[in-house]
């Protein structure tokens, strides 16, 4: 009877032991899990101030390039000078113009069939607002000498033209009519008289899509 008692308190003292370190095992599985759960949430947070960072210097990038826009389709010449041309245009467009408003203008090399971009730096952005506010006039001259196409755009950095383009191909999707840029601000309207709507980043842009998924959710229901 002894040894079976010997035995028993053998397999109890096992037992309590086993306890105690599947206790102790648990403590420390609940610890990582805490630490786990800390680091996420910090690198969550890090996440989002690298994107703001990213965001500020996009902005500032694009802030800088407020005076720049950029034209598609003015024609080329043969050993051109190409701040004529765009003098002659504005004559043509009765845009008031001196050589002295422009800091940069050239062509970039030819991506496509088409006439090469031409790039231009005002020497401030008001001066570049005259030439963006003429481009109804610039469609009705094009149509009167049934000329090919030509347009003025703001010229939008790389983040900025990224979002742009995703805007365009989204609201296509969503059925909005107009998506369009001004002073380097991308806006969105549904329909001529809706209320516009300013997307100036991706979350912005994947929050108007959820609302519109919504929106087509409910209609269904």
């Amino acid at each position: 009877m002894q040894s079976v008692q010997q035995f028993m308190d053998l397999l109890l003292k096992k037992y309590e032991e086993m306890r105690a370190s599947e206790t102790k095992r648990q403590v420390i599985i609940n610890k990582l899990g805490t630490q786990v759960a800390s680091l996420r949430s910090l690198v969550s947070k890090q996440s989002e101030e690298i994107s703001e960072l990213r965001k500020g210097a996009d902005d500032a990038e694009q802030y800088s390039w407020l005076p720049n826009m950029k034209i598609q389709g003015l024609p080329q010449k043969s050993k051109e000078d190409i701040l004529s041309l765009f003098a002659d245009l504005a004559q043509k467009l009765e845009v008031p113009f001196e050589d002295s408003d422009v800091e940069t203008i050239h062509r970039l090399p030819a991506k496509r069939e088409g006439e090469p971009v031409v790039p231009i730096r005002f020497v401030n952005k008001m001066l570049k607002e005259k030439w963006i506010s003429s481009r109804a006039k610039l469609r009705l001259l094009l149509e009167s000498k049934d000329a090919l196409p030509m347009f003025f755009c703001d010229n939008l950095t790389g983040f900025y033209k990224k979002l742009f383009w995703a805007e365009k191909q989204k609201c296509l999707e969503m059925e909005y009519k107009f998506v369009w840029s001004k002073n380097c601000e991308i806006f969105v309207r549904k329909i001529k008289g809706a209320p516009l709507i300013r997307i100036n980043g991706f979350a912005e842009l994947d929050r108007l899509v959820r609302q519109w998924t919504q929106s087509l959710m409910n209609v269904t229901m």
